[in-house]
């Protein structure tokens, strides 16, 4: 693992990002292990995102716009990498500082077993009073190294990981196939469980971290919901192996309606209204081959 700046690619899947995407090509050059590669997948953007990132140096490749899957822009993403260790990240991450790559590629460095490794997110100043404590609950301040040996003490945390800003070895990647080709959500997991059954650790670096949330409307809670209980359906193999997630779910309602209990107790109202909501989207996902729906994202 010597010279890991010449072996990095950094990959990241835009569309219309041409108002973010410069500050985030500089933070990537500002970073203490530059130069790598950056490569850019673009979903035919209607701004100028293409422009920016080629006068910025990067690596650039465009697709059609319904061409974008989850998993198969980022297979293809890692099929033309050169690095050795490909980071994935979003176009609307903030890194932190300087180091934030290098903290995050030295979780790698640790130990020839482990994978991949991802760092923490945490909510942006403009983010909701839920988005910030769901941030938290899924990405603690503590660092956490995941195996085999963990999947009974954790269940399916085990299999948690966000390619929002994650490290892969690529051989390792490569070895147990690779992103899937399409799926309709939860590339990250599907990897994570992949890599981890195959005797690989995953690393959630704490010490790594990047501002990143979203506020989403009702309808966009739905539709990610559904997508979710339509992953799990459609990989029925990852809930087997790790474990139902409704134990996960109930630890996360408690603990957050008990902090909203004490700080604002009306809105624990609203928060769980959206647990309702969010629970009948993924059911619906989780079955939606009985009702004949289709994806609706």
């Amino acid at each position: 693992m010597n010279n890991l700046q010449n072996k990095i690619s950094v990959i990241i899947p835009t569309l219309n990002a041409g108002n973010i995407i410069e500050k985030l090509i500089f933070s990537l050059k500002n970073q203490t292990i530059y130069p790598f590669e950056i490569i850019i997948v673009d979903s035919s953007s209607d701004d100028n995102t293409v422009e920016i990132a080629k006068k910025n140096g990067c690596i650039v490749h465009v697709i059609k716009k319904e061409e974008f899957n989850h998993g198969g822009t980022r297979r293809f993403a890692a099929e033309i990498a050169t690095g050795e260790i490909l980071v994935y990240l979003t176009q609307d991450i903030i890194i932190e500082n300087n180091t934030t790559v290098e903290k995050l590629i030295n979780g790698l460095k640790t130990d020839k077993l482990i994978a991949c490794t991802y760092g923490r997110q945490i909510s942006k100043r403009d983010a909701s009073l839920i988005e910030r404590y769901t941030r938290n609950f899924n990405y603690p301040e503590k660092s956490v190294l995941k195996s085999k040996h963990t999947i009974d003490e954790i269940g399916i945390k085990a299999a948690f990981c966000s390619n929002s800003f994650a490290a892969y070895r690529k051989e390792c990647l490569l070895e147990v196939g690779n992103f899937p080709h399409q799926i309709i959500f939860g590339e990250d997991m599907f990897i994570a469980a992949k890599l981890i059954l195959s005797g690989y650790k995953v690393y959630y670096n704490a010490e790594a971290t990047v501002y990143h949330s979203h506020n989403y409307t009702l309808k966009q809670r739905f539709r990610r919901n559904f997508n979710i209980g339509a992953f799990h359906s459609n990989e029925k193999w990852i809930l087997e192996n790790f474990k139902s997630a409704n134990k996960e779910g109930m630890v996360y309602i408690f603990q957050i309606s008990k902090i909203l209990l004490k700080i604002k107790p009306l809105y624990t109202i609203k928060f769980i209204l959206i647990i309702c909501l969010r629970y009948f989207a993924y059911f619906l996902g989780k079955n939606y081959k009985y009702f004949s729906i289709k994806d609706v994202t």
